[in-house]
């Protein structure tokens, strides 16, 4: 697998145990470092790209560009 095709999945998993309700960024750290074998520094970043595209994503709700 490539490594954009890992940081997307990586990226994706973020966005899912969000979703199910997970809340802790420190839990959310450690799963990503078991399940995918990161390091801390790299579940934080991947945390991090998560959240821009969440904000992302916000940001063209709230101008109207997107439609639910």
């Amino acid at each position: 697998m490539s490594a954009k095709q890992n940081k997307s999945k990586i990226k994706m998993a973020v966005l899912k145990l969000l979703d199910e309700g997970w809340s802790d960024k420190a839990l959310i750290h450690k799963k990503l470092q078991v399940e995918y074998g990161l390091s801390q520094s790299e579940a934080r970043f991947a945390c991090k790209e998560a959240k821009i595209d969440l904000m992302l994503k916000l940001k063209a709700l709230q101008s109207g560009v997107v439609q639910l």
